[in-house]
């Protein structure tokens, strides 16, 4: 197993520091002069690391929403083919689906619960 970080390096081209889009080994990372972030953490297979330590997480599944909560992402408009978090998020997306659900249930019983006062 081989432990890999999310890690911040400055961009050559504009000078921003930005999180890279891959998870590192720590020395994938001092190769590439970056900074690891703190409590990203994450065990993965040696086989699943890059040439150069680097690892790539799976996307997320928009197939795992239910037809209500890839709706909900529509509506939100979050555009989940340019990357932002959803490839971020260290969920499958049966959880994501799962936990909106339960989101949805808990703010229906929170106006039940408004609706009786």
């Amino acid at each position: 197993m081989a432990e890999v970080f999310w890690f911040r390096m400055r961009d050559p081209v504009t000078g921003q520091v930005e999180t890279y889009p891959k998870k590192g080994t720590e020395d994938a990372i001092t190769r590439l002069g970056g900074e690891k972030l703190w409590g990203s953490v994450e065990e993965v297979d040696e086989e699943e690391l890059d040439d150069n330590g680097l690892y790539e997480q799976p996307r997320g599944r928009l197939a795992d929403l239910s037809p209500q909560n890839r709706a909900l992402m529509e509506r939100l408009e979050i555009d989940v083919d340019e990357g932002g978090d959803w490839d971020r998020l260290d969920l499958s997306g049966a959880d994501l689906d799962r936990l909106l659900d339960a989101a949805r249930d808990e703010g229906r019983e929170g106006d039940r619960l408004m609706r009786a006062h």
